[in-house]
């Protein structure tokens, strides 16, 4: 290694020519690839003194590039304070009349003094990262995010287990200059340039700077390992739905003329699902379709069971009722490719595929496409896409039906016109036709109208006698029975009220008697007659000896007065 003087003014054209930036030594070094090259840097050779110097302060300086900054803005150095550390004195032993506290302020002191800063500790970090990783290391990962910024890259790299739960992930780079040579290399060989779901074997030197911590540098891609892992495993789904003849499936079904029902599968609350029902909102106040909603989890550990349910559930009404839905759409807002993989599952594929209604996809991402979005009757880039498109084919169908109409009331208004100057022509027609009729009509009805005038008054003269006589018969049979049915009244009522003042009397002196009879069976006469009344002490009626005989004394009541007695004995009665 060898260390240059380099102005900051001139920092960009040793760069340009390979140098590298040494964050410890803060001095820009020749790698060791090119010391053999190193007369193109002679300007900034250091004296042979300041080169040992420089070179004995920074004996645990890698040969490897060091830590670039991640805006590349400032390549300065950084005064990182280091503190030797020391191992802290064992505590003596207690003396007996040794102060305890002073002790522990004592321990806690040394402690102090032995601590180094935050960035001393960073700096032991790297100082030990780069010591490890002299040279470059073949990486596998896959690429999570990238985006372009000057000329250079910034990538997320990322691993994950066989169900897609991610275990590591880091920040990479590829400066400008290194793109430009190994990036249409690797576009050449691969067809594509790098993009998010990629796995890539790439050759990386690890850098640790103390604010923006841990990155790569990737300094080669290996262009025959292109094909990640996730884009292995949507092959092989691919052709598995192909052997099973479900990729197709879907696209059998026509897209339909118009829609008045649709079922809507998205994630609950999600900004797509926002966007979507903005307009599907209005479609559906406007009583021009209806919307009806399947929430499901499109990525994560719950979108197997959660989305190939809301399928199967869908499909499940569609049996039930086949003309429940026009069609079914799918949309999730926009994200990380990465979140794609989660929706190339075989089981959601089958649930998709056994939908006997056209599918219609918005999965949010305008470039990448998942497997739903290949094996749907139609797919559009959003959800706002959809329901524009939902929104368009309503429109049209209205503006075309409008159009029909108008044709359809032209041509009747056409049709209609020349029978109505027809029939006008046939009436006047029969309107003169009928003129004459009438005219030859009523010269021969004339005298036939006199016969029938004269006819008629005498049979109404004759009828009128005729009925004035039925009258009189009718009016004297009428007075008889009037006066039959009076008499008939009268013998009834004198009969109804003698029989009535006979059954009065009658009752009359049967309430009397039994009167008569309450009044005699009072306990006043039957005492009179020689009967007694028996009670206890305490008033109650003794009518047997059974309860007599449990009493001590009792209380015989006479006509006349009581008589209070001593039970002694009792003899039943045989």
């Amino acid at each position: 290694m060898r260390y240059l003087n380099v102005p900051f003014s001139q920092k960009d054209e040793a760069k340009a020519l390979g140098a590298r930036w040494d964050a410890i030594a803060r001095r820009w070094y020749i790698p060791q690839a090119l010391l053999n090259k190193s007369d193109k840097f002679s300007k900034w050779f250091l004296e042979e003194s300041e080169s040992i110097l420089s070179d004995s302060q920074n004996k645990l300086s890698p040969s490897s590039e060091p830590v670039s900054q991640p805006n590349e803005q400032v390549e300065v150095g950084i005064d990182l304070p280091i503190n030797d550390s020391q191992d802290i004195d064992k505590p003596q032993k207690k003396r007996p009349n040794q102060d305890y506290t002073s002790h522990i302020e004592h321990q806690n002191l040394a402690r102090e003094n032995q601590a180094i800063t935050l960035s001393g500790l960073l700096n032991k970090v790297k100082s030990a990262l780069l010591t490890s990783f002299v040279q470059a290391q073949w990486l596998i990962a896959e690429v999570a995010n990238v985006q372009l910024r000057n000329g250079h890259y910034y990538l997320e790299l990322t691993q994950t287990d066989s169900k897609g739960r991610q275990l590591a992930k880091t920040r990479a780079m590829i400066w400008s200059r290194t793109a430009q040579i190994i990036l249409p290399e690797f576009e050449k060989n691969t067809g594509k340039s790098i993009e998010t779901g990629q796995k890539l074997l790439m050759l990386v030197n690890v850098n640790f700077h103390e604010q923006y911590g841990f990155s790569l540098q990737i300094e080669d891609i290996d262009a025959s390992f292109s094909l990640g892992e996730m884009e292995r495993a949507l092959v092989e789904l691919r052709e598995k739905l192909r052997q099973e003849k479900r990729l197709e499936s879907n696209k059998v079904y026509r897209i339909p003329d118009d829609f008045f029902r649709i079922a809507v599968v998205a994630p609950p609350k999600a900004a797509g699902l926002g966007d979507f029902k903005v307009d599907a909102d209005r479609l559906e106040a406007l009583g021009l379709c209806t919307f009806v909603y399947f929430t499901a989890s499109f990525q994560g550990e719950k979108v197997l069971k959660e989305l190939s349910n809301a399928l199967n559930l869908i499909q499940s009404q569609i049996l039930l009722n086949p003309s429940k839905y026009d069609a079914v759409v799918i949309i999730r807002g926009g994200g990380a490719k990465l979140d794609l993989q989660y929706l190339n599952q075989y089981a959601i594929a089958k649930s998709l595929s056994e939908l006997q209604l056209p599918v219609i996809t918005g999965i949010g991402h305008e470039k990448d496409n998942c497997i739903l979005d290949e094996m749907a009757a139609m797919r559009c880039d959003t959800p706002s896409k959809v329901v524009h498109f939902i929104r368009g084919e309503i429109i049209n169908n209205a503006q075309t039906a409008q159009k029909n109409w108008l044709q359809i009331q032209q041509r009747s208004q056409f049709i209609v016109k020349k029978p109505i100057h027809e029939i006008e022509r046939l009436l006047n027609q029969v309107k003169q036709n009928s003129w004459q009729v009438w005219q030859g009509a009523q010269a021969k009805l004339a005298p036939l109208s006199y016969q029938i005038a004269r006819k008629s008054r005498q049979t109404i003269e004759t009828q009128k006698h005729y009925l004035k006589k039925q009258q009189m018969q009718i009016s004297s049979l009428a007075t008889q029975a009037v006066q039959l049915k009076k008499h008939l009244i009268n013998q009834s009522f004198q009969g109804v009220v003698a029989h009535s003042q006979n059954a009065i009397e009658y009752k009359q002196q049967s309430i009397k008697y039994s009167m008569q009879i309450i009044l005699n069976s009072g306990p006043q006469t039957q005492m009179q007659r020689g009967f007694a009344i028996t009670k206890n002490s305490q008033g109650k009626l003794i009518t047997s000896v059974k309860q007599g005989q449990k009493e001590q004394q009792l209380t015989i009541s006479y006509q006349d007065g009581d008589l209070n007695v001593q039970v002694l004995e009792f003899k039943q009665q045989s």
